[in-house]
């Protein structure tokens, strides 16, 4: 298991810079690194089991049962009203006929079904989704279990909508109004992490996945097209809907075991930035370029972190002397306003990796306070970075 995010898998290629007095080249940077939980569990905890909680089964059985009883009595009502119809004489056939205008009953009303939630495969879903990267399975005796507690399909809303739309018969423009429904559903996901006591480490609902979300029918001529549509076909368009929005939220909770629990390799797309010059040296920031995508090569190998750290240190070091020459007034110094700022954006990129977050968030906020544009911008992006590792290192060193 990961105990500090390491970059890896690292490439690069030159992008093309802009250049006023100095050459200032963005050498686009590629790597890997191993980001940290955001709830980390206790660190003696290895191995996890997973399984899937069907909350709502119970429910969804009870009420098939309500249901089949229902119709075995509806049946039953109109077998015995049969029976006892035709017990009757024909005088008093006729005179409920005629004085009562009750005729002969008829079968059963039953209508449609309601639409019952699909009862998923717990153990499938389990298997397909439930993964905490970083960790080893192990179904039985294991330190933690991974409970997620599906909670059920339900539709929230449905309202009538119209749009309108306009057509041209024989040439003559003509407004046409179209009938559909929208309808707003959700399946809410728990999550729950119990030690092999049963005690509950964490709890909480994946909150996301409680909001609704909505999906139209077809459209039709007429609100009577609609209804008669939805009378036939309700059930197989909520089927849907319910068997859609299982697959997207068991995404949504393999993603989100990952971001809580897991030490998981992601991408990282950054920029090293290199100042070169005909007239001038910049020898220092030729070096600490090398040093610092060097470093970042290095990062990937547990057993040479110890050199990139070292590697990135130094880089740091010849980037932070480069600016005790900042003249932010001077266009024509050697680190005039814009090589400051690109020095500042390394810094912070590189303290970053470091884990030196103080020094990352001050080399951020030079940048803010020299206004310019482009390099805001950058930093705008950078800090979004900085403040989530921030959280997930301080989170891990609890």
């Amino acid at each position: 298991m990961y105990k500090r995010i390491l970059p890896a898998a690292f490439s690069f290629m030159l992008l093309s810079g802009m250049a006023i007095a100095q050459d200032i080249n963005f050498e686009k940077v590629n790597f890997d690194y191993v980001r940290l939980p955001m709830q980390p569990l206790p660190k003696d905890l290895k191995t996890y089991s997973g399984n899937v909680v069907l909350v709502y089964k119970d429910e969804v059985e009870a009420n098939k049962a309500a249901r089949q009883q229902e119709v075995a009595d509806l049946k039953a009502k109109a077998a015995a009203d049969q029976a006892e119809y035709k017990k009757k004489s024909l005088g008093e056939k006729a005179f409920n006929k005629i004085v009562l205008e009750e005729g002969k009953p008829k079968g059963p009303y039953i209508g449609s079904d309601p639409y019952m939630p699909k009862i998923h495969d717990a153990g499938v879903l389990a298997n397909s989704y439930i993964q905490v990267p970083g960790y080893t399975r192990q179904d039985a005796n294991a330190d933690v279990q991974v409970s997620v507690l599906l909670n059920g399909f339900s539709m929230v809303d449905m309202s009538e909508k119209t749009k309108q739309s306009s057509l041209k018969i024989n040439g003559v423009e003509t407004s046409v109004t179209k009938h559909y429904y929208e309808v707003s559903y959700k399946h809410p996901i728990t999550l729950r992490v119990q030690d092999k006591t049963g005690r509950i480490l964490q709890e909480s609902p994946i909150e996301s996945l409680n909001e609704s979300i909505t999906a139209n029918t077809g459209e039709f001529k007429s609100k009577d097209a609609l209804e008669k549509y939805w009378s036939e076909n309700q059930n197989s368009f909520l089927r849907s809907l319910d068997e859609s929005i299982i697959t997207r939220n068991m995404n949504l909770v393999k993603e989100e075991l990952a971001s809580r629990y897991g030490f998981v390799k992601m991408p990282r797309a950054t920029a090293v930035i290199n100042i070169k010059d005909k007239k001038v040296s910049y020898d220092d920031f030729n070096q600490a370029f090398e040093k610092a995508t060097t470093a970042y090569s290095k990062l990937a190998l547990q057993e040479k972190q110890a050199e990139a750290t070292a590697e990135l240190e130094k880089a740091v070091e010849l980037w932070n002397n480069a600016l005790k020459e900042s003249d932010l007034k001077n266009k024509k110094a050697r680190v005039d306003a814009k090589v400051t700022a690109a020095t500042h954006l390394n810094c912070a990129e590189a303290y970053m990796w470091l884990n030196n977050y103080e020094e990352a968030e001050k080399h951020i906020n030079k940048i803010k306070v020299l206004d310019i544009s482009k390099y805001e911008s950058l930093a705008k992006e950078l800090n979004t970075v900085i403040v989530e590792q921030k959280n997930r290192y301080n989170n891990n060193k609890m």
